[in-house]
C-alpha cells in the first residue's frame, strides 16, 4: 500500500509542477469505493465445482484533466484496486489506466488515448470506466458531432487485456480475448420525454482463436413516464446464424435521494458479446460469464445519497442459463453492498 500511495503522489507532484507550463490549472476529480460482495453461482462451466465466496474489494481513481491551448486538452486517470477475503488472492492493483487527448476541429471532437467506451445503452459495448484489475480498457479514437437535432459518435480501437486473472479456487481464471471494435452511434431526442439511439458495432479478433467478424445493432430508448419514473429499454442483434437477439426492459424510480431500477434481461448466446456487453458491463463481480448457452433472470439496483459527496448502494443480480445443460443448470446470484465517496 506504500508503494501505491507513493505512485499516486509522485504522480500529483509530477502533475502540479507541470501544469506551470499549461493555458490553465490540471483539475482533479475522483472517488473511493468499499463493497462488500457475495457469490452463490451454481451455474458454473469453467470450474469443476460451484463457486460460493464472500470478499471485500476497495477502489479508488484519481481522475485529471489540463488544457494544453483554446483547442487541445489530456486526459488521465490512476486506480487503485485491492481485494481481501479471496483467500490466496487476495492482492491489490494499481495502474495508470485512463490517458490521452482531446481535440476539437471544427464540428467535430476527438478523444484519443486508452478511455472508456460504452455504445448505446452498454448491451453491445461498455469497458474501461471501472479500474485497474477488473476491467479492460478502450484503446483508439472516438469522433463525436452534431448533424441537425442527432448525436453522432464513430469510434476504432481495440480492448486492451483481461478482465480477470487467477488461479486456483479463490478466483476464476478467465482471460478476456483481444478484439478491434469499430461502429458509429445516432442518438436524439424525439421530445422532451423521450430519447432514442441506434448502434452498430463491428468486431475482429485481434488475438485468440476465434477469427470470425461479427457485426451488432442495437436501439435503445428511455421515456419518463413522470418526473420520478424512467422506462428504458435496448433490443440488439447480431449477424451470427442463430442465437442472435437479446433485449432489457428497466424501470427506474427516483424520489428524494433515492433511486430503485428493476431490470430484466433476456441474452441469447450469439446476441452480444459475452466478454465486454449485456452483464458484462454492469457491476457484478464475475458478470455471468459462466452462461455460456445465454442467460434470462433479473438485476436490482438501489442507491441512497447520504451527503453531496457520500452514497450507499445494493445490487443483486440473480440470472439462469437459457438453456440449461449437464453443466450448466441452476442459478447464479451475486449481491453488492458499499459506499461511494466522491470529490
Amino acid at each position: 500500500m506504500k508503494k501505491v500511495c507513493l505512485m499516486g503522489l509522485s504522480m500529483m507532484f509530477v502533475l502540479g509542477v507541470a501544469s506551470t507550463g499549461l493555458a490553465e490549472p490540471v483539475n482533479f476529480s475522483g472517488d473511493f469505493r468499499l463493497q462488500s460482495r457475495m457469490i452463490d453461482d451454481k451455474i458454473s462451466t469453467n470450474r469443476a465445482n460451484n463457486f460460493e465466496k464472500d470478499f471485500f474489494e476497495f477502489r479508488a481513481r484519481i481522475n485529471f484533466d489540463g488544457t494544453v491551448d483554446k483547442d487541445t486538452k489530456f486526459f488521465g486517470r490512476f486506480s487503485v484496486r485491492n481485494y481481501q477475503g479471496l483467500g490466496a488472492e487476495t492482492r491489490s492493483d494499481s495502474e495508470f489506466d485512463h490517458y490521452g487527448i482531446k481535440v476539437n476541429a471544427g464540428d467535430w471532437k476527438f478523444s484519443v488515448g486508452r478511455q472508456a467506451l460504452t455504445v448505446g445503452a452498454g448491451s453491445l459495448l461498455e469497458i474501461g470506466s471501472d479500474a485497474a484489475g477488473a476491467t479492460n480498457f478502450f484503446d483508439g479514437v472516438i469522433a463525436s458531432t452534431k448533424l441537425g437535432d442527432f448525436n453522432v459518435r464513430a469510434f476504432g480501437g481495440k480492448n486492451t487485456s483481461g478482465i480477470y486473472a487467477g488461479s486456483g479456487s479463490n478466483y476464476p481464471s478467465t482471460v478476456n480475448p483481444i478484439n478491434k471494435w469499430y461502429g458509429v452511434e445516432l442518438s436524439t431526442q424525439l421530445d422532451k420525454n423521450l430519447n432514442t439511439g441506434l448502434a452498430y458495432l463491428h468486431k475482429k479478433a485481434d488475438t485468440g482463436t476465434d477469427t470470425e467478424a461479427v457485426n451488432y445493432w442495437a436501439l435503445n430508448a428511455a421515456y419518463n413516464i413522470s418526473p420520478s419514473f424512467i422506462l428504458s429499454t435496448e433490443y440488439a442483434k447480431s449477424d451470427k446464424d442463430n442465437k442472435n437477439s437479446a433485449y432489457f426492459l428497466a424501470g427506474t424510480y427516483k424520489w428524494n435521494k433515492d433511486s430503485f431500477t428493476v431490470q430484466y434481461n433476456h441474452v441469447q448466446e450469439n446476441s452480444v458479446d459475452v466478454w465486454n456487453g449485456g452483464i458484462a458491463a454492469g457491476p457484478y463481480p464475475f458478470k455471468g460469464k459462466d452462461l455460456p448457452a445465454g442467460y434470462k433472470g433479473v438485476t436490482l439496483a438501489y442507491n441512497h445519497g447520504i451527503t453531496k459527496a457520500l452514497s450507499f448502494h445494493a445490487i443483486y443480480m440473480d440470472l439462469e442459463a437459457l438453456e440449461p445443460g449437464t453443466t450448466n443448470t441452476g442459478n447464479d446470484k451475486e449481491f453488492v453492498s458499499g459506499l461511494s465517496w466522491s470529490f
